[in-house]
């Protein structure tokens, strides 16, 4: 019998009796009401005394977790009470912005440790917080529930990062420009390898192409690499994450559940779009540690942000790219054109953007016309003539659905 049932019958016992002992005066009658409103204060005073005696703990899954996965966290819920209750209702804050909260039931024993588990996805990266938002208390009888806020527990919170996922890339992307032959690209391949300038232990992110075998047998630990810095400091992935003329949806004037809901799809739109911006750029970054160059990620959103991967290899790319934050309204031409100022135009650079205007697709053409290696993945619809103007100064453009679509089919799909 549900809660409400279960009041709703207590409800019409205590006024069934009341009119009784009104029309006959037994004192029975008065017994019973003297009954129920013990029961309910008992059942008041349990629920009240189980929400400040009960622990709980949260263990959160270890290792990177990927846009798109499901991640379980376990709970150890102790609650130190000489009666048990019906049950405790645990609502969670998850890292699913399609979900207002995930809820998990759990009937725990007196004074031991009682496990349960929460599943949830996390459909875009970023970085969120993991934890109680309220916890609900139930009385051994069923019949009075109480509320805690989530925000009066202390311990029962996280933050986890979601990291993009990234997909299959033609290396020779990174080697050619626009029309230049394959003798570029090799002559590139043949610097860097010629440039190794020292050795280090292998850190997570690292290619297996760049580990020295040999030494690494004779150390018993692998040794990977280091090319030296003349050649590849100035690979550049500049990811446009500004927001100076974002388009927006005509939201709904009306009030309720249809603007809620409209509001929503249109930053759930919003998310998928920066999902693909930031899959594509780790893809990038992701090839670059993978054939041994030293690269430099800048994002250029609510703040600038750098990361180095000399200064921990991939993984330092791929978590700047997990707590990037999209807004701002600097114009991403004027942001490339500061860059370039500030540390030097790039020799190589990719340039993620969902808003290829006529001023940037100008400033990367500049680039080009200087002899950079200028690729440019763009999300969205494509503008009329862009394409062609930037192929007349060397510099290629790729669509999004290209980039990860053709690389889909050609690797059978394969996402990492």
């Amino acid at each position: 019998m549900s809660l409400r049932k279960r009041r709703v019958t207590v409800g019409v016992l205590a006024a069934a009796d009341l009119v009784a002992l009104l029309y006959s005066g037994d004192a029975v009658f008065l017994w019973v009401l003297f009954f129920i409103g013990i029961l309910l204060l008992a059942g008041l005073a349990q629920a009240a005394y189980t929400l400040r005696a009960f622990t709980l703990k949260l263990e959160l899954p270890e290792g990177r977790v990927l846009s798109g996965d499901s991640v379980s966290i376990a709970l150890n819920i102790k609650v130190d009470t000489i009666f048990p209750p019906a049950h405790l209702a645990v609502a969670f804050e998850t890292a699913d912005p399609r979900v207002d909260a995930t809820a998990v039931y759990v009937s725990p024993i007196p004074a031991k440790n009682t496990s349960a588990e929460v599943r949830f996805d996390c459909p875009f990266r970023g970085e969120y917080e993991i934890g109680v938002k309220a916890v609900e208390a139930t009385d051994l009888f069923g019949l009075v529930r109480l509320r805690r806020s989530g925000d009066k527990l202390s311990g029962t919170s996280s933050r986890i990062a979601v990291y993009p996922r990234t997909y299959p890339l033609h290396g020779r992307m990174l080697d050619l420009r626009m029309n230049e032959g394959a003798e570029d690209g090799a002559r590139a391949d043949a610097e860097e390898i010629s440039s190794i300038a020292d050795l280090r232990s292998w850190r997570e992110g690292d290619s297996l192409k760049r580990v020295h075998w040999k030494l690494s047998a004779r150390l018993g630990e692998l040794i990977v690499k280091e090319f030296d810095g003349s050649f590849d400091a100035k690979n550049m992935v500049f990811v446009d994450a500004t927001l100076p003329d974002a388009p927006t949806q005509e939201i709904s004037t009306k009030k309720g559940k249809r603007r809620a809901e409209e509001e929503s799809a249109q930053h759930i739109a919003e998310l998928e779009g920066e999902e693909r911006m930031t899959s594509l750029a780790a893809s990038f970054c992701e090839l670059f540690c993978a054939r041994g160059r030293r690269v430099r990620l800048v994002g250029y959103g609510e703040t600038r942000t750098e990361a180095d991967s000399a200064d921990g290899g991939f993984s330092a790319l791929h978590l700047l790219l997990a707590r990037l934050k999209f807004g701002g309204d600097l114009d991403a031409s004027k942001a490339l054109e500061l860059e370039c100022a500030t540390h030097g135009a790039p020799d190589s650079l990719v340039f993620v953007t969902s808003n290829l205007s006529g001023s940037l697709v100008r400033a990367l053409s500049a680039l080009g016309t200087r002899g950079a290696r200028v690729t440019v993945a763009a999300c969205g619809d494509e503008p009329v003539g862009a394409r062609d103007e930037l192929t007349r100064h060397g510099v290629r453009l790729s669509m999004c659905d290209e980039l990860i679509g053709a690389d889909e089919q050609s690797e059978g799909g394969d996402e990492r």
